[in-house]
């Protein structure tokens, strides 16, 4: 999207499998950003290229070229080396924009970011983030149909609360920079939160799509990521609270697990147990049972069908 001044700098976080891959496609397609497939820049560069900030200009535009030659991984028409920043945020969307005009609103969506956003939002005054939260037993549901998790059940559920007190830190620290919202609000209403997004980037929509990345054109690999290919599909408000259509053993556990953060988020249905010691005891047993039963049955799958 085409914006009058310096244009902000867009980032979408969440937690794996909360809808992030959809809202970046939603977003992209109204043209209301440039947005390429997940780099997974700050886990991998922060602390490096916060060393860098007063290296010499050898080892920057060393720095420099190694993301970008990740950059022509990922998809991205990557321009030359840079030897000058001010901060990590500043490297990252300085190498996203060398190839795009300058009056387009680039985003970078890597849901794990979240767990850097409260940085990129102090260290850049450009940085905006849309923040996506999602009911844990839709998304544990989800990561469950992914082949790289790898975790217990009662740790996805202790990663959701985390996650979950980062949104509403980043909810009241930046009002006016950062847009918190549940997916199931987004696909009730998704013409809503993307005027919504449209006024925190202060841009307006473009009936034309704006303008793409050209060695991607979309938000993620879809030869490598087949798991995001429903994000490609017309957005269905009947995603919101899937796990209500059919409920599994694990969704008192969870209840328990996430305790007051379900009702902090209005996730909470009025049945769940309340966050006590011999609760919390008994449902992380059995999450971390259901998990091993779980990847028994996967590793079994495999075995047969190898």
């Amino acid at each position: 999207m085409k914006h009058k001044d310096v244009p902000p700098r867009l980032l979408i976080v969440g937690m794996p499998r909360s809808g992030t891959t959809l809202v970046a496609e939603n977003i992209a397609g109204a043209g209301l950003a440039s947005i390429g497939p997940e780099t997974d820049f700050y886990a991998r560069y922060y602390w490096r290229i916060r060393s860098a900030l007063h290296a010499g200009t050898r080892e920057r535009v060393d720095l420099s070229r190694e993301f970008r030659r990740d950059l022509d991984e990922f998809g991205y028409r990557a321009g030359e080396g840079l030897n000058c920043w001010s901060s990590p945020s500043d490297f990252l969307f300085r190498h996203l924009e060398q190839s795009l005009p300058k009056d387009v609103v680039v985003g970078e969506k890597t849901p794990k970011h979240a767990e850097w956003v409260l940085r990129a939002l102090a260290e850049d005054e450009r940085v905006r983030v849309v923040f996506l939260v999602r009911d844990p037993r839709d998304v544990l549901r989800s990561l469950d149909r992914v082949p790289w998790t790898t975790s217990s059940s009662a740790r996805r559920v202790a990663r959701w609360v985390h996650y979950a007190r980062l949104a509403d830190r980043v909810h009241h620290r930046y009002r006016q920079r950062a847009l918190v919202v549940r997916f199931e609000d987004w696909v009730n209403a998704t013409e809503r939160w993307l005027r919504q997004v449209g006024l925190l980037l202060g841009t307006e929509r473009m009936a034309d799509g704006g303008v793409l990345l050209e060695a991607s054109g979309r938000t993620f690999r879809s030869s490598s990521e087949p798991w995001k290919s429903k994000a490609l599909q017309p957005t269905d408000s009947r995603r919101a609270f899937a796990w209500r259509a059919e409920p599994g053993p694990d969704t008192m556990a969870i209840g328990a697990l996430a305790g007051p953060w379900l009702r902090r988020w209005d996730y909470a249905t009025g049945t769940e147990p309340r966050f006590h010691t011999a609760w919390r005891a008994w449902s992380q047993l059995m999450l971390e049972g259901i998990s091993l039963r779980s990847r028994a049955s996967r590793f079994r799958a495999l075995k047969q069908g190898g």
